[in-house]
């Protein structure tokens, strides 16, 4: 997915006039620039993602400039495979999802556009954090912007996104903790994931709330969002307001409208999820003592800003590393370098930053290369030393045989 050259065709940015960009509306200047980044991006034709209405999400995004549109939607092609958004893999959906707010396009706003709900009302944020990583989260949010995505573009052409009904009432100071942030930072900011790969995925967002805690929150937000994506918000503190967006009968009866389940349920509970408390069975907090007893998992204590590496050898190229770790103490720090002969060390999986005190982390990697690979694992911390277990193994592709 590198920058496509044979036969490349540039073209300086378009200057901006009356035409809106969208398939139905635009100018002669416009119908020239999507035709030549049709034409640079030949090499990824085959994709039937690549349709003339996503290739000009990406070209409105970046004012029609055909470099910078194609440079964004390359590195989105190559993140979506990387993320596998498509879960291609058939990666399990856990089942404490059931538990957490969707995204349900129902009904149409008054400007055309899908009407897609996310209650978050009730949202039990801290457990949530409790069931998973932060990486395994905002996967499972991707997969499912993917598959709200997938609905809008199936049922709009051209296509202009969603305007989402957010229900934010009664939100608690859960939203505000450094992991909260943090997802919502790596969902949102500039260089996040919403603006880069997901493109004009939101038409506007109304936001129901009473909630003080949100309006921190959004004060928050304003300071790493894209400003083109604050002015798509409106926040609404009854859900009468809705109806200044939607029509009533667009509406669900949940919200003030007249739209109605098959059965005649308001909520459309088959289709939106309302969240409620997650059960403590689902936690996954590992009870460190288990494992300190269990002689399959090493344990150490790594000191204060220190680290330690543990060296893997890989003699045959598609087998996997794979780790699991856990901290009695605090996060850590977790990534993957490659040794070569001559001493050079090469980055496959920069630090992160892992809650593995709350939650086991645990990960794979493919190996691409024949050698010497090192699992690092950080202590992070300036002030304490982290009791650590510890399992990494080396396994065949498929999952089975640890070498």
């Amino acid at each position: 997915l590198s920058i496509h050259t044979v036969g490349y065709k540039e073209s300086v940015s378009i200057s901006k006039n009356t035409m809106s960009g969208f398939s139905d509306d635009l100018s002669d200047e416009q119908v020239n620039a999507l035709a030549i980044m049709r034409e640079n991006l030949s090499d990824v034709s085959s994709n039937p993602l690549l349709d003339d209405e996503y290739l000009l999400r990406f070209l409105r995004a970046r004012d029609f400039d055909i470099i910078k549109a194609e440079t964004m939607l390359r590195q989105c092609l190559k993140w979506r495979d990387e993320i596998d958004i498509e879960n291609r893999k058939n990666r399990e959906i856990p089942e404490f999802a059931k538990f957490m707010s969707n995204l349900t396009p129902i009904g149409k706003a008054k400007d055309g556009t899908p009407v897609i709900y996310s209650n978050n009302d009730g949202l039990d944020l801290k457990g949530i954090l409790q069931c998973c990583q932060i990486k395994d989260l905002i996967w499972l949010n991707c997969h499912m912007v993917e598959k709200a995505d997938a609905a809008v573009r199936a049922i709009s052409k051209p296509y202009k996104g969603g305007t989402f009904i957010v229900d934010n009432r009664n939100i608690g100071t859960d939203a505000l903790s450094k992991q909260s942030l943090d997802l919502q930072s790596q969902m949102n900011n500039s260089d996040g994931i919403l603006p880069n790969y997901f493109p004009e995925f939101i038409n506007k967002a109304i936001v129901i709330t009473n909630s003080r805690v949100l309006n921190i929150l959004f004060k928050l937000f304003k300071a790493i969002a894209p400003k083109n994506t604050l002015s798509k918000i409106e926040l609404v503190k009854d859900p009468k307001d809705l109806q200044k967006f939607v029509d009533e009968d667009q509406l669900i009866g949940y919200y003030g409208g007249t739209l109605v389940d098959e059965d005649g349920d308001p909520k459309f509970s088959s289709k939106i999820n309302y969240p409620s408390k997650i059960p403590k069975s689902y936690y996954m907090a590992p009870k460190f003592a288990d494992y300190e007893l269990n002689s399959e998992y090493t344990k150490v204590e790594i000191g204060r800003g220190q680290e330690i590496s543990i060296a893997v050898e890989v003699d045959t190229i598609g087998f996997s590393i794979i780790w699991f770790v856990l901290s009695k103490d605090g996060e850590l720090e977790i990534g993957i370098n490659f040794k070569a002969e001559s001493g050079e060390v090469e980055t496959v999986q920069p630090l992160a930053e892992v809650h593995c005190h709350i939650c086991p982390e645990s990960g794979s990697k493919i190996c691409n290369k024949v050698g010497t690979y090192m699992v690092v694992i950080k202590n992070n911390a300036v002030l304490k030393n982290k009791r650590v277990a510890y399992n990494v193994d080396v396994l065949k592709e498929d999952g089975q045989d640890v070498i």
